[in-house]
């Protein structure tokens, strides 16, 4: 049986990863500061900080892989404190990074974000397209990037890194989607939304992003 560490996982693409990955056959250990109160069945749970766990039992458990999840889900919160921004991205998967050390088996997964790419006058936006974030949050997220991928060449780890753009589905309690359809069912008035009116915008619906 595969073994996957999932960090952040009382998060909203954490719990439903972990509840596909755990239906599949897969054995889950979660990590997250946040005690939920519905658990997932088969699933092991560590409520802590990430820097504060004890990465030693971890690592004895010996997992073929590392999701991680935790940190900073906002953009417009990062414009708020751009050091706890820094801390709670780079920081916290630096630290996680010098755990695979011990952990030399397990591939990492980290998502990151389309805000990596900032604004850009192309319609359709790929891979190659180049970097260029407007928020701290986005330059967190391709910091991060980098340093992952220059610890692989140093410590010897394997890794893949998601881009996901907006991610919607059941549960989800904030953002576009989330705020739009409660504006509309709950206003009476003419909702106003910022803006043009005529932005696009590609979504992509958690199950999809789980099979992925």
């Amino acid at each position: 049986m595969r073994k996957i560490v999932i960090t952040g996982i009382s998060g909203f693409i954490g719990a439903h990863l972990a509840t596909r990955l755990a239906a599949e056959g897969y054995s889950i250990l979660g990590i997250d500061r946040v005690k939920t109160a519905t658990r997932i069945k088969n699933v092991r749970y560590i409520t802590g900080e990430l820097t504060q766990v004890d990465w030693r039992k971890i690592a004895a458990w010996k997992p073929d892989a590392v999701i991680h999840l935790a940190g900073p889900a906002l953009v417009s919160e990062s414009f708020k404190d751009m050091h706890r921004e820094v801390s709670n991205s780079i920081d916290v998967t630096a630290f996680l990074v010098e755990k695979l050390r011990k952990m030399p088996k397990a591939r990492l997964l980290y998502f990151s974000s389309s805000a990596v790419y900032g604004d850009h006058p192309q319609k359709k936006y790929g891979e190659k397209l180049a970097c260029d974030p407007v928020s701290p949050y986005g330059l967190c997220k391709l910091a991060t990037e980098w340093m992952i991928r220059m610890s692989s060449r140093l410590i010897g780890f394997d890794y893949a890194i998601a881009r996901p753009f907006s991610i919607y589905g059941c549960n989800l309690k904030k953002q576009v989607v989330y705020d739009l359809t409660r504006r509309f069912l709950k206003e009476k008035k003419t909702v106003l939304i910022q803006s043009t009116g005529k932005e696009k915008r590609d979504f992509v619906h958690i199950n999809d992003c789980c099979l992925a």
